[in-house]
């Protein structure tokens, strides 16, 4: 579980890099979100051949910051200003799909659309997860043999 976890940090925190210096150029941080998202895609679908429980685990120690920052961030008190500081590294942890977040438009209670997105981000991936892992692969149509 080790490496698979790696596997999946270093994949998210260079996607955290590639996506920084990709904002100077306009479109291209959008593209690099989709192609982090398809990375991700994949790497869920070698968890597909482990057990559940391997895999749910690697997805939760993966997704942990996320998980705890959006949890801080939901309190209804502000501890030294916590929650504002627990959305700020939230916001900073998702920033491989900030970019596709960013073409939300849309108010709802006076906080932008993006704003419950990234609340809901760790269970949206979990989502992402899920489906790539239980993606079944299409099976060809059975051709019958003819004499």
């Amino acid at each position: 579980m080790t490496m698979i976890v790696f596997r999946l940090y270093f994949i998210h925190i260079f996607a955290w890099l590639a996506i920084w210096l990709a904002m100077f150029r306009p479109g291209l941080d959008l593209i690099l979100s989709i192609i982090y998202l398809v990375i991700v895609a994949v790497e869920f679908r070698s968890l597909g051949r482990h057990s559940k429980g391997l895999g749910w685990g690697s997805f939760i120690i993966w997704q942990a910051p996320g998980f705890v920052f959006a949890l801080a961030s939901l309190t209804p008190w502000s501890w030294w200003g916590l929650k504002e500081y627990a959305f700020f590294l939230l916001e900073f942890w998702y920033t491989p799909v900030v970019p596709l977040l960013s073409l939300l438009n849309g108010v709802i209670a006076g906080y932008p659309l993006y704003y419950y997105v990234l609340l809901g981000m760790p269970l949206l991936l979990a989502v992402f997860f899920w489906v790539s892992v239980h993606k079944q692969k299409v099976s060809p149509p059975h051709q019958w043999n003819s004499p």
